[in-house]
């Protein structure tokens, strides 16, 4: 018993050692990104890469293995004993911004060897703290405070405030900001005021206290700084009611749900938007309303599966209640259409998605679908407004043209606000491209990214084409971009969702590249690389 007991634990041992000697080991350090200093208790995790592979004619997948370690007093991390393979490294610490650090990408662990990767930095977050306060400086309780102009990941930021009225926004990374405090009343609540006397109650408010983002003051942060004291103190505006009736075919007894949504809206986080429900007889009435322009829309879920009724109008609230406004339902619509190739090309269709866009912000949207195999397609339930085409086109081929009912659209827009339609669209396979060069070098951390931006639409629809420039060879191609005229420019990918804000994009601009695309040509373009002390206000 003895021996066999020697012999499992011989045994044993000797698959140990087996293992240990076919594994590999990652080791590095993690450092402050401005000071340089180790970085102690931090967390790092190295996620080995894995794709799908096929397994007896099927396709298989196995999701990614990851390993965690804890950086010692001298910011050390070391993982001695996991698969060889290939591995993205990240580190994150509270306090220290996520993602923003640099990582390592496709670092490999090689068998039997300790692979040192260097150093992984992190940033240290700043931080804006402080108080929402009404127009007699009182406390305000569950205002939400946003962040204007964030660029951590194009992602705003935002903190409710507490009973205190105070709020506290971490994970800033440095640069400038602006803050919008909210607290809308409820729209569903009527309040009562005296004869002749206006109800009045908070409107959005950027600090300190101005109507408008172009008045807002400017908080600069540096890397790691907690600014605090913050006073936002909120505006009184005049509050109306707006109340109407639908017209059309309305069935008894079904109830519509209703919407206020401001016209040309981005942002506001759900301040000055208001909800209803139309009673039995088709009136409704909006609460509490702000001064503004706002699209009013319906939405009406027929039972027995007919088809919804939707309505929409657009109407400019004043200081004065609004009584009379009618919204119109009619049936969703829908499209139906074909692709085809230019000239006797032959297209893949099954390829080829579509994708609806709405051209008046504030309005619902979103709508696409794929293509079939013979290059129809049907998208139902449209809502009845004008829409942009867009959606993805095969490797090497673009959106040429567009006919709606039979009438070519030069802007690839189209109108369904009346009836049903047909569409046609023309792709072709002669796309021009863009060879960008980057002039000096981008800023560490994130992959720098080369955009081509389409004259006079900086709102990063889907028409705009970008592609990852390599850091050891500064020159990228990007490909399948439709002719015309654009702007190219080259920054880390996080920035990209700032270039659609007016104020930044001036002050970025002088970087941008213009040049004009030719179909089946490539032009050239060197760009100088746009860093975040870019987009902050000089």
């Amino acid at each position: 018993m003895e021996r066999f007991l020697l012999f499992v634990a011989l045994g044993g041992a000797a698959a140990y050692a087996q293992a240990a000697a076919q594994a590999a080991a990652l080791t590095g350090r993690v450092v402050d990104g401005v000071t340089k200093a180790e970085v102690r208790k931090a967390t790092v995790y190295a996620t080995q890469q894995q794709s799908s592979t096929p397994q007896s004619g099927a396709l298989s997948f196995r999701p990614p293995t990851t390993f965690s370690a804890v950086t010692d007093a001298e910011g050390v991390f070391r993982f001695p004993a996991i698969a060889a393979g290939k591995y993205t490294l990240r580190a994150e610490k509270p306090g220290y911004l996520p993602f923003r650090g640099k990582s390592r990408l496709d670092t490999t662990a090689v068998t039997g060897q300790e692979t040192a990767v260097g150093e992984l930095e992190l940033l240290k977050q700043g931080v804006i703290a402080g108080r929402v306060t009404d127009a007699e400086g009182e406390p305000i309780e569950h205002a939400n405070v946003q962040v204007i102009g964030t660029r951590r990941q194009g992602t705003d930021l935002s903190a409710m405030t507490d009973d205190r009225g105070e709020f506290r926004i971490p994970r800033l990374a440095a640069g400038a900001y602006r803050l919008l405090a909210t607290k809308p009343p409820p729209s569903q609540a009527a309040n009562a005021v005296p004869p002749g006397e206006q109800l009045l109650v908070n409107a959005p408010t950027y600090y300190p206290s101005a109507a408008e983002e172009s008045a807002a003051s400017t908080i600069t942060l540096a890397a790691g700084e907690e600014r605090t004291g913050i006073e936002i103190r909120l505006r009184r505006t005049p509050a109306v009611r707006v109340a109407g009736r639908l017209a059309g075919e309305i069935p008894p007894n079904t109830p519509a749900y209703m919407s206020m949504m401001p016209a040309g809206a981005r942002r506001f986080g759900g301040a000055n938007q208001f909800g209803a429900i139309a009673g039995s007889d088709g009136s409704f009435v909006f609460h509490n309303v702000t001064p503004g322009d706002y699209f009013v829309h319906g939405n009406l879920h027929q039972p027995g599966g007919v088809k919804p009724l939707s309505g929409v109008t657009r109407v400019s609230v004043g200081p004065q209640d609004i009584e009379d406004l009618t919204v119109v339902m009619a049936p969703l619509v829908r499209i139906t259409g074909r692709v085809r190739a230019e000239g006797g090309a032959k297209l893949p269709a099954e390829q080829v998605s579509i994708g609806l866009r709405p051209m008046d912000m504030g309005l619902p949207g979103g709508w696409g679908g794929r293509v079939k195999p013979d290059g129809t397609f049907v998208i139902e339930n449209l809502q009845r407004q004008r829409y942009g085409m867009g959606g993805n086109a095969p490797k090497g081929w673009y959106l040429k043209a567009l006919s709606a009912g039979g009438q070519r659209q030069p802007e690839l827009e189209f109108d369904v606000t009346g009836a049903e339609m047909n569409l046609e669209l023309v792709y072709s396979d002669r796309p021009g491209a863009v060879s960008v060069t980057l002039e000096g070098s981008p800023e560490d951390g994130g992959q720098t990214i080369a955009v081509a931006i389409p004259e006079g639409a900086r709102q990063l629809t889907n028409l705009y084409k970008a592609a990852h420039i390599a850091a050891e060879t500064k020159v990228v191609k990007i490909d399948d971009v439709p002719p015309g005229n654009y702007q190219i420019v080259a920054c880390p990918s996080s920035l990209v969702p700032s270039l659609a804000e007016d104020a930044i994009w001036e002050r970025v601009k002088a970087k941008a590249t213009a040049v004009k695309v030719e179909e089946g040509g490539t032009v050239s373009a060197a760009v100088r690389p746009i860093v975040e002390s870019d987009l902050d206000e000089k």
